[in-house]
């Protein structure tokens, strides 16, 4: 256990820093599931938790009131930071089987970040709640809280980049200058979905660059995993958790620039927890008062 408390020491966040987490991280989540539950209605292909149960009946009617009510009430109690071992695990639930949902329509926006960081806060809620009276005096919830959501994120980049290897080896590097295809393809659609005409000439002069300078295209997708597979290194220190959050924030940009791929899920969780950018925004002499 001291050796637990010890790491945890090292991720020292403020009240206000936590609740700003909070505020800043459910509303995009309510958001999120009220379109899932009101675009579709049915389960065509059934992934995940849907597998086993029907999970339509959340987008039916009184259901949808009652998920939306139940998900409404549980964000109020996480920001609150009441009740917190119900609130995150109805929201776990909730995330998991509105997303699988999703999911089950073939729609992958990669929102499963969501269900993974509410459940693991669950996890550090029961971690907390059923520990020792030294352990709670020396490390508050939201420590714990922050320390296993920066833990879920890294590990889910670490996933992504073994995925890559495992899929295509060294040659999502070596053949990476052929993603010009993929960039092509991916302004052409969001044209069309968005009617902005400029994004066509945009696609073929990034696609255009990435021909003529494939080398360097190389050393972009290289940098990139090498990023995604020490994205571990975050889980040392608040400070290179913020860090690190910053340089994968970088990672994203440069994907959105060149490939047009935008995971909102995921910046916006490495934003606010990973690189904590609430942190940024409050008086350091606050934080220091509460972080004795």
């Amino acid at each position: 256990m001291q050796r637990e408390i010890a790491v945890l020491k090292q991720f020292r966040y403020s009240a206000k820093e936590w609740f700003w987490m909070k505020v800043l991280f459910v509303p995009l989540w309510l958001v999120w599931i009220t379109m899932v539950l009101y675009k579709h209605h049915a389960q065509p292909f059934p992934e995940g938790i849907c597998q086993y149960i029907n999970c339509a009946f959340v987008a039916t009617k009184p259901a949808i009131y009652i998920v939306l009510l139940t998900a409404l009430a549980s964000a109020v109690f996480y920001v609150a930071g009441r009740f917190m071992p119900v609130a995150t695990f109805l929201l776990a639930v909730i995330s998991i089987i509105v997303f699988s949902f999703e999911r089950s329509n073939g729609i992958y926006h990669r929102e499963e970040l969501f269900s993974l960081i509410f459940t693991v806060q669950f996890i550090a809620c029961l971690r907390w709640y059923f520990s020792s009276g030294e352990y709670k005096q020396e490390v508050p919830l939201r420590n714990v809280a922050v320390f296993y959501s920066v833990s879920v994120i890294a590990g889910a980049y670490v996933l992504a980049g073994i995925a890559k290897i495992n899929g295509s080896g060294f040659a999502w590097i070596t053949q990476s200058p052929y993603a010009a295809l993929q960039t092509l393809q991916s302004f052409e659609h969001k044209s069309v979905d968005t009617g902005l005409e400029f994004l066509i000439p945009y696609g073929n002069f990034v696609a255009a660059l990435m021909l003529k300078f494939p080398f360097a295209v190389q050393l972009l997708f290289a940098f990139a995993l090498v990023v995604e597979l020490g994205a571990f290194a975050a889980c040392f220190s608040r400070k290179t958790a913020q860090r690190y959050g910053v340089l994968l924030l970088f990672l994203h940009l440069g994907m959105f620039l060149l490939l047009f791929v935008k995971l909102l899920v995921f910046i916006w969780s490495v934003a606010l927890f990973m690189a904590n950018i609430p942190g940024y925004f409050l008086s350091k002499q606050n934080l220091q008062n509460e972080n004795p």
